[in-house]
């Protein structure tokens, strides 16, 4: 970081608001997730994807999902990231 000595007020505002945009800009970068889960008390595998894959866990596993929720426990066993939800979907 840059000492504050020789700045001017406007520059150090400008500073900031460039900065809170670039932050709002990192918190809409959603990342899609395709990921498969297998159960041992059903010896079955589940693929998915979520752009949240730790709520989709929980929904999983709670039983809120009606496709899985006769195979509680579900345990992640691999995820792949993409930058669009279209790109997801292809794989």
């Amino acid at each position: 970081m840059q000492p504050l000595s020789g700045c001017s007020v406007a520059r150090l505002s400008r500073h900031a608001r460039r900065e809170d945009r670039r932050q709002k800009n990192l918190k809409n970068i959603n990342m899609y997730i395709v990921y498969i889960l297998f159960s041992k008390s059903s010896l079955k595998y589940y693929t998915g994807q979520t752009d949240n894959l730790e709520n989709r866990l929980l929904r999983h596993n709670s039983g809120l999902s009606f496709s899985t929720k006769s195979g509680k426990p579900w345990e992640l066993i691999y995820k792949i990231q993409f930058s669009t939800r279209s790109e997801a979907m292809a794989l």
